[in-house]
C-alpha cells in the first residue's frame, strides 16, 4: 500500500480517511497517490503550518515539489503567511525557493512596545534570516519612534535602530522633533511654564544624547524660553537646569543685559547657591562681577533665614574667598542666637572659622543661658 504510516498528529484522520477509502473503493496506489497529492496540495495553499507539511511528507513517501508540482507563486503565497515565517530555511531546503525579499521586509515594523522594551524581535529576525530591514522600513521605524502620538520619551532606541541596519538616523526628523518639543513650552508668566520647560529640557538632553545631533532651534524661540525662565522662577532648581539642557544642545548663550545678569548672580550668591552661579555663568558666558559690599550683602541676607545656612555660608566663602567684616560677624551672631534654630552651635563654630572673629563675650553669656533654659 502507498501509504507507509499513519502518524500521531493533526493529519491522522485525513490518512486513515485516505486508506479506508482507498480499501473500500479498491483504489489502486496511484489512486491513493493522486488523492493524497490533491490533499496535501489544498492544505499547502491554504497556508497549513510546516510541521503538518513535513509529517504528511513523512507518512506518504511524497516530494513537496516533484510530487505536488507547486508553482514558485505558490510557494511564495506559503511563505506569506506569517506564521510560517519561522520555517522559512527549512522549506527553502525542500522546495529550492527563497522567499521574496519583500515579504520578510514586511516583518520589520515599529510598535511602542519594542520600542520601549528593546530590539531583540529584530535582532532575531536580522540572525535569522539573514538581512537587515530596507532603508524604507528603517525610515518608518525612525517617524515612528518620533513621532508625538507613539510617546516614547526614551530615544536610545533610536541608536539601536541605526546600529542593526547601518542607517543614520535622519537629521530632518530629528530637528523636526526638537522644534516639537520646544514649542509645547508656553511662555506667559505662570509657574507651570517652568516646569514645562524643564521636562521638556529633558526630552531634548534624552533625543541629543541619544542622536548626537545638536539641535538648530530658532534662537528668538531659545531666548523666549530663558526669558520667561528668569522672569517667573529667579533660576530655581527647575529653571536653572532647563535653562542648561537647551543650551547644552543648541549653544545658544543668554542674551541679556549684562547688568541684569550681574543682579541674577548677586541674588544666587546671598542664595550660596554656587551650582546654579556656575550654569549662569556656562549660558550668558560672563563671569561674576561680586564687589565687597555685595559680599557682605550675601552674608547678612544668608546668616538666620534658612536650614541650610551652614551650606550657603561656606558657598559664598568658596566662591568669592572673601571674609565676612567684623561688623557682619557679630550681626550673624546676634541673628542666629536669637533665633535659636537648632544647631545652633554648628553654626557658631563654623560662623568663627569662616569670619574668623569669636562670638562677644556678653553675646555668649547670654546664648548660653538660653541653652540652659532649653534643656
Amino acid at each position: 500500500m502507498f501509504i507507509k504510516k499513519v502518524p500521531c498528529f493533526s493529519n491522522k484522520m485525513t490518512l486513515e480517511y485516505l486508506l479506508s477509502y482507498a480499501n473500500a473503493n479498491d483504489m489502486g496506489a496511484d489512486e491513493v497517490k493522486a488523492k493524497a497529492c490533491d490533499k496535501l496540495r489544498n492544505e499547502f495553499l491554504r497556508g497549513v503550518c510546516y510541521e503538518y507539511i513535513t509529517t504528511y511528507l513523512d507518512a506518504t513517501g511524497l516530494k513537496l515539489m516533484g510530487d505536488l508540482k507547486l508553482s514558485e507563486e505558490e510557494v511564495h503565497g506559503w511563505y506569506s503567511n506569517l506564521g510560517n515565517i519561522w520555517h522559512v530555511k527549512e522549506m527553502e531546503k525542500l522546495t529550492g525557493i527563497r522567499p521574496k525579499p519583500e515579504l520578510i521586509d514586511e516583518l520589520f515594523y515599529m510598535t511602542e512596545d519594542l520600542a520601549k522594551n528593546g530590539m531583540d524581535q529584530w535582532r532575531r529576525y536580522i540572525n535569522h534570516f539573514g538581512v537587515k530591514p530596507s532603508p524604507e522600513k528603517t525610515w518608518k521605524a525612525y517617524e515612528f519612534v518620533l513621532d508625538d502620538n507613539s510617546h516614547i520619551s526614551d530615544f536610545k532606541v533610536l541608536g539601536e535602530i541605526a546600529e542593526l541596519t547601518g542607517v543614520k538616523i535622519p537629521e530632518n526628523l530629528v530637528q523636526a522633533k526638537y522644534l516639537r518639543i520646544v514649542e509645547r513650552i508656553p511662555t506667559a508668566k505662570k509657574y507651570e511654564d517652568v516646569q514645562d520647560a524643564y521636562y521638556a529640557a529633558k526630552d531634548i538632553k534624552r533625543l541629543f544624547k541619544a542622536t548626537e545631533i545638536k539641535a538648530k532651534l530658532p534662537e528668538d524661540i531659545v531666548q523666549s524660553v530663558y526669558g520667561m525662565i528668569l522672569r517667573e522662577s529667579e533660576l530655581t532648581f527647575m529653571g536653572a537646569q532647563a535653562m542648561e539642557g537647551l543650551y547644552e544642545v543648541t549653544d545658544i548663550s543668554l542674551n541679556i543685559p549684562d547688568i541684569k545678569t550681574q543682579e541674577i548672580f548677586k541674588r544666587l550668591l546671598a542664595e550660596g547657591n554656587s551650582e546654579n552661579i556656575g550654569i549662569l555663568k556656562k549660558i550668558s558666558q560672563t563671569e561674576p562681577e561680586f564687589s565687597y559690599e555685595d559680599v557682605q550683602k550675601a552674608y547678612s541676607a544668608a546668616v538666620g533665614t534658612h536650614f541650610d545656612t551652614i551650606k550657603r555660608l561656606r558657598a559664598i566663602k568658596d566662591l568669592t574667598g572673601i571674609d565676612p567684616s567684623e561688623k557682619v560677624a557679630i550681626e550673624g551672631y546676634s541673628k542666629h542666637t536669637s533665633c535659636c534654630f537648632s544647631g545652633s552651635t554648628d553654626f557658631i563654630s563654623v560662623w568663627k572659622e569662616i569670619s574668623g572673629v569669636s562670638m562677644p563675650e556678653e553675646m555668649a553669656h547670654k546664648y548660653i543661658g538660653i541653652l540652659l533654659k532649653r534643656t
